[in-house]
This record gives C-alpha cells, structure tokens and sequence, in this order.
C-alpha cells in the first residue's frame, strides 16, 4: 500500500470539498434570502422572480450529481481545459449540485420565523 498516493487523495479530497462548499454557502445563502424576501409572504412579494428562481433550484436539486458531472462537462473542459485526471475538475459539478440545496435549506429556515 502507497501511504504518500493515500495522503495526496485525502489532501485533495479535502480541499475539494471546502471549495465547494464555501462556494455553495456564498451562492446558497443570498438565494435562500432572496427566495425568502420574494416569496409571497416574504418582505417584497415578487412572485415572477420567486418563480423563476424556484424553478431553477428545483430542477438543480431534482437531478443526480452523477448525471450533473455530465451534463457539465462542457463547461468545466472551458474552463479548466481539461475534463478529467484532475481534482479541480469536479469544482463545478459539485457546486452545481450543492448550492440549491443550501438554498433551499435557508429559505425554509427563514419562512419559519
């Protein structure tokens, strides 16, 4: 057994996922606060923005992240350049798959109060 490849995979691993999450937090948390401020008992009702938004949370949210890593690959090859050997490449797969649920988790969160 290779320890150095077995710490190089945690390290990455790692650092994958609190990009990605702090990511998710600084895009999660004004959407979840947006949803919340637009919904209809919200603090400005705007129910074409709550809308839109809404549904584009819940499609996010509604597909598996494997399917996700597929779907945006072309858009992680132009920006990375690269689609695979990498541990940043999943940067944005995970993001995408992450960020509307925090999102949603905020909003809930507030529509309680």
């Amino acid at each position: 057994m290779n320890f150095a490849n077995l710490w190089t995979a945690t390290y990455e691993t790692v650092l994958m996922t609190l990009i990605t999450t702090l990511a998710a937090y600084l895009v999660g948390i004004p959407l979840g606060v947006l949803l919340s401020v637009t919904s209809k008992n919200g603090l400005h009702p705007n129910k074409p923005l709550n809308l839109v938004f809404g549904i584009i949370i819940n499609i996010l949210r509604s597909i598996p992240c494997m399917l996700l890593i597929v779907i945006l690959f072309p858009l992680t090859r132009s920006v990375f350049k690269t689609g695979t050997g990498k541990w940043y490449v999943m940067l944005i797969p995970l993001f995408f798959a992450s960020f509307p649920f925090v999102s949603r988790l905020v909003e809930q969160s507030l529509a309680q109060f």
